[in-house]
């Protein structure tokens, strides 16, 4: 295991800032996404629907590396410390009970139920439950993943990482090569559009040491990362759906890309640089598994209600997401301490 170099300060509850001032980012990308507010801002702009904008930049290059973020995190806070067999029993229990709990709320709520099918079942499950809460079974698949390449050699990581990756593209390109009608697949919820993740948490947690302490390697790796979003973003974007064809978006699909992967590990790499966080900063990190659970059940409506009572819907859409923010911290930080914190 790599020693915490002097560039890397850990916060005092053994947490990273940097990683606070991501969880706090990616939960305000999560709800934006969520509101389709890149859309809401973008119908100021004429023919908003036959082309796309700066907005659709922000959707899918920046808002969209949160989910990836969120699980590279997650991947590599566990790839740092010491790997006993009952400690990583007590973490895959823990997934296991937070999809459970929640996706049975979902559909106690919602009665969303699967297709009578074989696939229909299964995709429900992976779906969990049929939206958000896929997160979490992908968390528990992804955390598999980790246990089983936990001793592979860096080499065997790279080689994993890069197999993965090529995976992406070719059902990538296979897709979009064969008509633009890819772009309304539910590929946000499919399992090998997250596999290269635990390669890279597991490098990153034994090298991160050594490449903040070294800032020529620094610089290599993050002009690495950075010029690899770039490129992929731009290879995305030259299959993207043909606006005559379609007549509306979306224009790419949501995580059958490497953009949003790349962008988040970018992240992660200024993020390990940072020295602390404010209390507001960690107050939303601390609370931002609470704010993703509960957003599901009172996003829409929240925002039905605001937009009923302003003219902008761009102004409702962000109205609702601070207030989601705000409350739904609140409400997670009364939760966690009045019942078990492992719920939320």
């Amino acid at each position: 295991m790599p020693d915490l170099s002097s560039n890397v300060q850990p916060h005092p509850r053994g947490w990273f800032p940097g990683i606070e001032w991501l969880r706090a980012l990616f939960i305000t990308f999560v709800l934006a996404m969520h509101l389709n507010l890149a859309q809401l801002l973008a119908h100021k702009i004429p023919q908003f629907l036959e082309k796309p904008t700066g907005f659709d930049l922000l959707l899918f290059n920046v808002f969209s590396s949160a989910v990836p973020g969120f699980l590279l995190i997650s991947i590599f806070l566990q790839a740092i410390k010491p790997q006993g067999a009952e400690r990583v029993r007590r973490h895959l229990t823990g997934v296991f009970f937070l999809y459970a709990f929640w996706v049975g709320a979902w559909v106690l709520l919602t009665r969303s139920r699967p297709e009578p099918t074989i696939w229909g079942v299964v995709r429900f499950i992976f779906q969990g439950g049929g939206w958000a809460f896929y997160f979490f079974a992908l968390l528990l698949l992804l955390h598999l993943q980790q246990v089983a390449i936990w001793k592979w050699s860096d080499r065997g990581l790279c080689l994993g990482f890069l197999g993965s990756t090529m995976l992406v593209v070719g059902v990538f390109l296979g897709l979009a090569f064969n008509n633009h009608a890819w772009t309304r697949f539910d590929t946000y919820w499919w399992p090998i559009c997250f596999m290269a993740i635990p390669f890279a948490g597991n490098l990153l947690g034994r090298h991160y040491g050594d490449i903040l302490g070294d800032p020529k390697r620094f610089r290599l790796w993050l002009g690495s990362v950075i010029g690899l979003a770039l490129v992929s973003a731009l290879v995305e974007w030259s299959f993207a759906a043909d606006a005559a064809d379609l007549v509306m978006r979306p224009f790419l699909p949501e995580y059958l890309r490497l953009s949003p992967l790349f962008t988040a590990l970018a992240l992660i790499l200024l993020a390990l640089k940072a020295r602390s966080a404010p209390r507001y900063v960690s107050f939303l990190s601390r609370n931002s598994l609470g704010i993703f659970c509960l957003h599901t059940f009172v996003l829409g409506r929240l925002y039905s209600e605001i937009n009923n009572r302003l003219p902008d819907p761009a102004v409702a859409g962000c109205l609702t997401l601070v207030s989601v923010l705000f409350f739904g911290g609140w409400i997670s930080e009364l939760v966690r301490r009045t019942l078990a914190s492992r719920l939320i």
